[in-house]
């Protein structure tokens, strides 16, 4: 198999916030109810270190004057239009986002969900996804972050890979752009933080970051040639088929033999290449 590298060149987060001054609430917050909330598409926000960044998650802080919640959903955009060289198809997909700054006060790690998503660009408020229509969005990958005490994956400056769902490779649209949103599974499921500067959320490193490098938000896509097949036997069963078609794109050194009658060819996948840097092959 090959991979690409792929980074996202447009994202944002869209800040909804809500706070009791103005009869607002926890559950306002997450559906960004007119009135009751303030929605916000945050573009070249400079967290406290300075780094332009995504917050994404859920905060809770105490007043004067009220309380308030941010609900925070994160969306990105990845050009891949024409990533996967014809002959051949997705095979898998990672996103990965590096922590610029890392929760630090919640019982337990925070979980942060990539789902399909569609809206346009750039990003404006229409691009939040109220908590009840969240589950309609397919599951794409997930990722645990621990807080900043908790090393490991919960270090600045380091990415987070996402655990991938088995249908993050067909969400991935080589004739133009993947669009993701990333939200709080606390703040899907309503499990509102405790005021107090209770953080549920994820700084992480944004796109338009010019001094990040590769810790833009990526997509590290695989992809494998097709398999051509000939010839339709009586005989032959869907489940002999997909065996041997599987044994081909795993290279699997013992391959199914196929029923008589089924040509099975495999062709040679194209080198590694970055879409961003063009010149560049692995």
């Amino acid at each position: 198999m090959a991979e690409v590298t792929v980074y996202a060149d447009v994202d944002a987060f869209i800040e909804s916030w809500s706070l009791t001054e103005y009869a607002g609430s926890y559950a306002d917050a997450r559906q960004g109810t007119p009135g009751a909330a303030f929605l916000t598409a945050r573009t070249n926000y400079a967290d406290s270190r300075g780094k332009k960044s995504l917050a994404i998650g859920q905060l809770a802080l105490n007043g004067p004057p009220a309380d308030n919640w941010y609900c925070n959903e994160g969306v990105l955009s990845f050009n891949t239009a024409g990533v996967v060289p014809a002959g051949n198809m997705v095979t898998g997909a990672v996103l990965s986002l590096a922590a610029s700054i890392l929760p630090s006060a919640w019982a337990g790690t925070t979980v942060l969900e990539a789902r399909a998503h569609t809206f346009t660009e750039p990003p404006s408020t229409a691009a939040f996804v109220p908590a009840s229509q969240l589950a309609s969005k397919t599951l794409l990958a997930s990722a645990e972050i621990p807080p900043s005490s908790g090393g490991g994956a919960g270090t600045p400056d380091t990415y987070i890979a996402f655990t991938s769902e088995a249908g993050f490779a067909g969400a991935i649209n080589n004739a133009g752009r993947t669009q993701l949103v990333i939200v709080s599974l606390r703040q899907r499921t309503g499990d509102e933080p405790a005021t107090g500067t209770v953080e549920d959320w994820l700084v992480a490193y944004s796109a338009e970051e010019a001094e990040a490098g590769e810790y833009r938000p990526r997509l590290v896509i695989t992809y494998a040639p097709y398999v051509v097949v000939s010839g339709q036997p009586a005989g032959a069963t869907a489940v002999a088929l997909l065996a041997a078609i599987t044994a081909l794109n795993l290279g699997h050194p013992h391959p199914v033999i196929p029923a008589p009658g089924i040509r099975l060819e495999r062709k040679l996948a194209a080198p590694r290449v970055h879409a961003n840097r063009p010149g560049m092959i692995r």
